[in-house]
């Protein structure tokens, strides 16, 4: 390693990982892992279990995943007005669940459901629907959630700091003794969620290939289990489940963010505690322990729209000593900057696509390395190309200088995943997952230092062998995915939604310190500048580490002119003053920066990161990159190979498709969709057309946003002194204006082959004050902007019609006083549920359910989370320019949080009036139109085809 690069190296090493993290075990067993950190005012916090789907019995798989719903519904004291009485109707449920396998035919499997339907309305009448989602966000809570993995569970939230012991409380409570009421409910809503993944393009090859692959551990099976058997649930199965896994030695609390480490031990061995001791079973690793390959093992299908092959290597467990080597193996070959050896066959045009990617579980591992060859390129003969260059692997073939820098890369993102306390609390509950200390991560960061080019040599001789397992995807499609039709289930009641259990009511009498709320602060928490008329600079600074990120954002997009969209495609493909695209590369990887460029209707940005002892070396780059970018027609070819990809994949995926339908009925044919160059125009374009479009691009006004640690004034020297604008830069005028409508209609698009409807609904409406959008937040969160909304109410937790909802009015981002507002609410539904969800949607929209009982709640949400929420530190220059366009003089949540005390059920329904009410209500659905049943509605229809939303 040169000189420079080792100090700049070892520079990182001392600057970048400094984070403390203390490890404490209770007397029961359960793991405590706390991080301090007063950067921002929040908590991540987090509970961890050791079981995942793996641990899944063999006859019901996708048990720990819908547990994990389950573990929503709250508990004997959270969630209901009277437990005693709902107590018996759950039991009675779950004792004929364990009914439902045993039924002979459908007739008496239908008479059954139709029992635990009827029991199960009758227990809803106790339940107080989401009351744990309610009491997490009335004491600060965000972002609450969990997620289910092969190997582990893990619940969390984001809060404020002084609802500290109001959490430990709560979390304590959820874990003790969870309740499985509203169970057919949730179930339902699991069953979205699985025809959800089955409607997206490639699922089904993942679970199929998954099978292939992993012969004898229950990696093998999909998280979310087998639609036989979420058709047969049992909820004693379920509580045995718990019994097993849910116990403290399984366990860990993880919290990371502004506390006092000293202060909140007290009140964590008071909660968690109390948990009851004990170990999980443990996992029989060793019989599931799977052979090596034989060979080159094939197999092929037809899956996604196009030809695509993929090879696939045994691999190693996420605590294996020679991960980090592997891991280096697969980036020598493919990495980020695209300066591996794959990459190149990608820069010399043999292939469409190129990666390689290293999958690591705690089990076992693989490395995969995918590809995409050119239209009519051989699947054999890239295969073979691939086997070549991992070949110059394994000989130790590679620069020395690709091996160097790629240390400097993965040190970087290490640094970067550690910032704030949602990916640090998430880091930690991976490593707890996989039974590693902080401190041997942070020994693995050093490791990538110390790594020699020998143990790259020797561990890729070790695991890419010629035992493998090869995939090829042939054009087309075969077999159709699993479908659950519509169960005639009728609506759960919500009579208790203004009610509190007695848990909630003790919990509200524990004091706890005030919080005063943070806003940004225009004149000291950034500083915007201008480097000429029309180029705003605006800078913030980074506390943790001496990584920079900045962004030059030219106010020139897609509705400017449709080939912008191109350009993200096409100009990192492209060399620059003189030096190939690989050397340019090399150049920016070796001072440790990198570079990506965006697109939005509206602009082209070009967005770089490194480390502020490089930032002038980068800008002179960057500046080469903007002004000395060379044209080159033989890159045409990739982009029209990219194009004509990125078109077949959007025609096999419902939500783009969705979403496409969506924004030609809003914005017709300046819709980004159809507004852009069909891969006919590209194959027959020179590059030099986009080069000179971002040449224009560039004219146009222009905002840097810098986040570092150089002050202001220096950042902007070295700007002035290292990149070059125009003489006159060009004012924004750029803005998308929405289509009007003067009677409500439904428009259908037809999409072939998928079990769910993407169901929309759009009204346009009108233009609003700064005092109107504020009152669009709030009318937002009361509508459907969060569980406690009353879409998600109504959808979701009463008719389990979609797995996820949302409803919100949307002003436009610039503040443009003749650019009209409008209301958008977004699901996805079996395609026989269609006439039940735009039934219900319509109804909502059209005369708002009054539910004033939610606004406390609504207020406690608003009034916690600009407690909690403070834009990390990356984000405020972004933050910063958003309220700039907005026409803001200050923090618009100071204006949000100065009208909390007086937002009442009035003020909802002033806002809906004005804006909502009486305004044409268009219905878009994107499916099988020819199922969806909603031909009996007596309004006017439209049909559309999929060449009438996206240019192909």
């Amino acid at each position: 390693m040169a000189n420079a690069n080792r100090f700049l190296f070892d520079f990182m090493i001392q600057n970048t990982i400094t984070q403390t993290v203390n490890t404490v075990k209770l007397d029961n067993g359960l793991t405590v892992i706390l991080a301090e950190n007063h950067s921002e005012p929040q908590v991540f916090g987090a509970v961890a279990v050791k079981v995942g789907s793996k641990n899944d019995p063999p006859d019901h798989t996708g048990m720990a995943h819908y547990f994990e719903h389950i573990m929503f519904k709250g508990t004997d004291k959270i969630g209901s007005v009277d437990y005693a009485s709902e107590k018996p109707l759950l039991d009675r449920i779950a004792d004929l669940y364990d009914r439902l396998p045993l039924c002979s035919n459908a007739v008496q499997r239908s008479e059954l459901l139709h029992e635990i339907n009827q029991l199960s309305i009758e227990a809803s009448r106790y339940a107080i629907s989401g009351e744990l989602d309610q009491l997490l966000s009335r004491y600060g809570g965000s972002k609450i959630n969990a997620y289910t993995d092969y190997d582990h569970t893990a619940y969390y939230n984001i809060f404020s700091p002084n609802h500290i012991n109001h959490w430990l409380a709560i979390y304590a409570e959820r874990f003790r003794n969870p309740v499985f009421r509203t169970f057919q409910a949730e179930l339902e809503t699991v069953y979205e969620e699985r025809n959800m993944y089955a409607d997206m393009p490639g699922a089904r090859a993942i679970e199929d290939i998954y099978k292939k692959v992993v012969r004898k551990h229950p990696y093998r099976n999909p998280i979310i289990g087998s639609v036989e058997h979420l058709k047969n649930p049992s909820i004693n199965r379920m509580t045995e489940f718990y019994r097993q896994y849910y116990v403290a030695g399984n366990m860990a609390l993880v919290l990371v963010g502004d506390f006092d480490t000293r202060k909140i031990m007290p009140a964590i061995e008071q909660t968690f505690g109390k948990h009851p001791a004990g170990d999980a079973p443990a996992f029989p690793v060793e019989q599931y322990r799977e052979e090596p390959f034989k060979g080159r093992e094939f197999f092929s299908g037809r899956y996604i729209p196009l030809k695509a092959g993929a090879i696939c290597y045994r691999g190693v467990p996420l605590a294996h000593p020679d991960r980090v080597a592997l891991e280096y193996c697969a980036q020598i070959l493919s990495n980020k900057s695209q300066t591996g050896l794959l990459d190149h066959l990608r820069d010399d045009n043999r292939l469409n696509m190129v990666t390689c990617i290293p999958l690591s579980l705690n089990d076992m591992g693989a490395v995969v390395v995918g590809f995409i060859p050119k239209v009519f390129g051989s699947l054999k003969k890239n295969e073979n190309r691939m086997m070549n260059i991992i070949d110059r692997l394994k000989s130790g073939n590679f620069d020395d200088e690709v091996f160097n820098n790629l240390k400097i890369s993965l040190v970087k993102e290490r640094a970067m995943s550690v910032e704030s306390p949602e990916r640090m609390g998430n880091l930690l509950v991976e490593l707890f997952s996989r039974g590693q200390q902080w401190d041997e991560y942070r020994a693995e960061t050093e490791r990538c230092r110390t790594i020699s080019r020998q143990e790259i040599i020797d561990v890729a001789n070790r695991y890419f062998t010629g035992n493998r397992f090869v995939f090829y995807n042939k054009t087309g499609f075969s077999g159709k995915a699993e479908k659950i039709k519509k169960p005639e289930y009728a609506p759960l009641r919500s009579p208790n939604r203004d009610a509190q259990s007695e848990f909630a009511r003790q919990l509200a009498l524990q004091a706890n310190p005030p919080s005063p709320p943070i806003f940004i602060d225009m004149q000291k928490d950034f500083t915007c500048d201008e480097i000429q008329p029309n180029v705003h600079l605006v800078t913030g600074k980074n506390p943790l580490n001496s990584i920079f990120t900045i962004a030059f954002l030219f106010e020139f997009g897609q509705n400017a002119n449709k080939l912008v969209e191109l350009l993200p495609m096409h100009l990192p493909e492209l060399g620059v003053g003189g030096q190939t695209v690989n050397e340019f590369r090399m150049a920016m990887q070796k001072i440790g920066s990198s570079y990506e460029v965006l697109d939005s209707p509206n602009s082209i940005t070009i967005k770089v990161n490194g480390f502020d002892s490089s930032f002038e070396k980068t800008m002179t780059l960057v500046n080469s990159f903007m002004k000395n970018i060379e044209p080159d027609n033989r890159q045409i070819k990739k982009l029209w190979m990219d194009v004509r990809s990125r078109n077949k994949m959007e025609y096999k995926s419902l939500q783009t498709a969705g979403k496409a339908h969506q924004y030609k009925i809003m914005y017709g044919e300046m819709s980004q969709y159809l507004n852009r160059a069909s891969s006919s125009e590209v194959k027959n374009m020179k590059s030099s057309e986009l080069t000179e479009l971002f040449a224009k691009a560039q004219q146009y006004e222009t905002t840097i946003e810098y986040v570092g640690t150089l002050p202001h004034s220096r950042v902007k020297e070295i700007i002035a002194s290292t990149v070059s604008f125009p003489e006159t830069v060009i004012p924004s005028e750029t803005r998308n204006e929405i289509i009007e409508y003067s009677e409500p209609f439904i428009s259908q698009l037809y999409f072939h082959g998928v079990t769910q409807t993407d169901c929309r609904v759009y009204i346009p409406s009108q233009c609003g004050s700064f005092e109107d959008r504020v009152a669009a937040l709030y009318f937002t969160l009361y509508f459907g902007g969060c569980p406690a909304s009353v879409l998600f109410h109504e959808v979701r937790e009463l008719r389990s019609l979609s797995y996820s909802v949302y409803g919100k009015f949307q002003f436009p981002f610039r503040r443009y006083a003749e650019i009209k507002g409008y209301v958008e609410t977004c699901l996805s539904t079996q395609t026989d549920k269609t006439l039940d969800a735009v039934e219900l949607l319509d109804s909502l929209v059209k005369e708002l359910p009054q539910q004033p009982e939610r606004i406390t709640n609504i207020q406690n949400i608003i009034r916690e989370s600009i407690n909690t929420f403070l834009p990390d530190f990356r984000s405020i220059p972004e933050y910063a320019t958003s309220l700039i366009r907005q026409g803001y003089s200050e923090d618009f949540r100071k204006q949000m949080y100065e009208g909390i005390d007086l937002l009442d059920m009035e003020k909802i329904n002033e806002f809906y009036r004005k804006f909502v009410s009486g305004r044409p209500v268009i219905h878009l659905l994107s499916g099988n139109t020819y199922k969806m049943g909603v031909d009996g509605l007596s309004v006017k229809k439209q049909k559309l085809e999929l060449k009438d939303v996206m240019r192909h």
